[in-house]
């Protein structure tokens, strides 16, 4: 063997040795990752549970206890403003349905997400902002799901000017 027979051999051992390593931190990486996931899918799983149940106050808990995990999650900062709205906390509501909204800008264009949240502003008393989101409603397609969607509309602006 000469000398550049055995710098193959050993870029050849090193790459091997690298590969095995990168092998096993991936690994370990992924288990922890899957554990981490199976839990906050046991997580989202109770909380839809008591939901359906109608326990909001429960469904709060868990939901606000997921959100210190994943504060960028579009969908459970609208969750969590659906169940506020559900408890009665207006607010709470519109804060988590802006958040949801700042998330995602694209929500802008969903009827059913802008209605409500033009609900939720409304009963926390942002009557200005609620006008706002209304208007923007008004122009929105009609959902097929929700055929009385410009009824409730007026119906919420009368609210407004009334």
């Amino acid at each position: 063997m000469n000398f550049s027979e055995l710098r193959r051999l050993y870029i050849l051992i090193l790459i091997i040795v690298v590969l095995i390593m990168g092998l096993l931190v991936a690994f370990f990486i992924g288990k922890k990752q899957d554990k981490a996931f199976k839990n906050e899918d046991a997580l989202y799983g109770a909380m839809v549970q008591h939901i359906e149940e109608k326990k909001f106050e429960d469904a709060l808990i868990l939901a606000e206890g997921i959100k210190e995990q994943q504060k960028k999650s579009e969908i459970l900062n609208y969750a969590t403003a659906l169940i506020y709205g559900n408890t009665g906390d207006f607010d709470q509501a519109a804060r988590n349905m802006q958040r949801a909204l700042d998330l995602n800008p694209h929500k802008v264009e969903d009827s059913i997400f802008m209605l409500q949240f033009a609900e939720m502003l409304l009963f926390a008393e942002r009557n200005e902002d609620a006008a706002v989101v209304l208007e923007k409603c008004a122009t929105l397609p009609i959902p097929e799901s929700y055929p009385q969607y410009m009824e409730r509309i007026e119906q919420l602006q009368g609210q407004l000017n009334g």
